[in-house]
Order: structure tokens, then C-alpha cells, then sequence
């Protein structure tokens, strides 16, 4: 089986383990729940928005993460922590998908979507790069290759680095400056 593969796998079952604990916990839990009920949903139509204070609250939390992810991610266990990663990421997108639809109906799904939209759109491809060289220098340590490594291999690495941070800073952009935009025109017509 592919690394890929072990992946989808990872992600796949821990979204349905987020979807069976979401459901034992109950409609009333799930309505009380976080930002995913109508109640903080709706408070978006009346919040004033400092989106340069946004940016950095956006920054150091996404920063964090994915800068501990590089970094585990170059070492030997790169991989477990990709894996740990993404089976916490699947458990909790399972668990608010069933809080949405259990506070919004099918309306939860466009709710859910827009929390997501559009950085998403960059952090999925920054994500799927880390976890690319995660696996690229995880195999080349198993073969135990040169130390010095060949310039194509630098030049594929130095690549990597460059686009995780471009892939990053139009992501905290986006999630910091469009996404409350997003979020306020979609409440109004809930």
C-alpha cells in the first residue's frame, strides 16, 4: 500500500470515528457546540471585524502548526506526524459535519463549506507538499543515501520550502480577509 494510500485511509477513518462520537454525543450537546450553532453563526452579522488583528491571530495559529509540521517533518518521524495530523484533522471535520447538519439542516453544508472557503483552497496543497517531502526524505533516509545529495534534490527541496511559504501567506490572507467577507453574506441569507 502506498503512502498516499495509508493516508486516505488514516483520514477516512478517523472522519467516520468523528462522525460516530459526534452522533453519541447527542442533539443537545451538538447544538451547544463551539462556533458550529446558529447562535455564534449569526452573531458574524453584528461583529466588528479588525482583520489586521485577525491576520495575526490567524498567523501564529496556522504558523505554529505548520511550521511544527515541517520541522517533524524532516526528521525521522516526519511521517507518524503527518499521520497524527491528519487522523486528528478527519475526527474533527467528521464531528462538524454532524454539528452543522444538526444546527442548520442541509442549510449546514454551505455553513460548513464557507468556513472553509477559500483558504482552504491553499492550505490543502501546502499540506500535501509537506507531507511530500515528508515522505521524499523519509525514503531517501531509508535508502541512506549520500549525505551531500544532488543538486536536483536541493533544488526539488529549496522548490518545496519556497512553496509551502507562498502557498501559507496567500492561505492566512485569504482566511483573515476574504473569509469573513464570505461568512457575513452567507449569514444574511440564512
Amino acid at each position: 500500500m502506498t503512502m498516499a494510500r495509508k493516508a486516505e485511509c488514516v483520514y477516512l477513518i478517523s472522519f467516520l470515528a468523528g462522525i460516530v462520537l459526534a452522533n453519541t454525543l447527542g442533539v443537545e450537546e451538538l447544538r451547544h457546540y463551539g462556533i458550529l450553532n446558529e447562535y455564534f453563526v449569526k452573531q458574524l452579522l453584528y461583529a466588528s471585524i479588525n482583520y489586521d488583528d485577525l491576520l495575526f491571530y490567524v498567523a501564529e495559529n496556522r504558523g505554529a502548526v505548520f511550521f511544527l509540521l515541517f520541522l517533524l517533518g524532516i526528521t525521522r518521524i516526519g511521517i507518524p506526524t503527518h499521520f497524527v495530523y491528519l487522523a486528528w484533522n478527519g475526527f474533527s471535520f467528521g464531528v462538524a459535519m454532524v454539528s452543522v447538519i444538526v444546527n442548520f439542516g442541509i442549510r449546514g453544508i454551505p455553513v460548513l463549506c464557507a468556513l472553509l472557503f477559500p483558504h482552504y483552497l491553499f492550505y490543502i496543497p501546502l499540506y500535501l507538499i509537506l507531507f511530500g517531502l515528508s515522505c521524499y526524505l523519509g525514503k531517501r533516509e531509508m535508502k541512506r543515501q549520500s549525505a551531500s545529495g544532488g543538486l536536483p534534490e536541493k533544488v526539488l527541496f529549496l522548490g518545496g520550502i519556497v512553496m509551502t511559504l507562498g502557498l501559507f501567506f496567500i492561505g492566512i490572507m485569504t482566511e483573515s480577509y476574504v473569509n469573513p467577507r464570505i461568512m457575513k453574506k452567507l449569514v444574511k441569507i440564512l
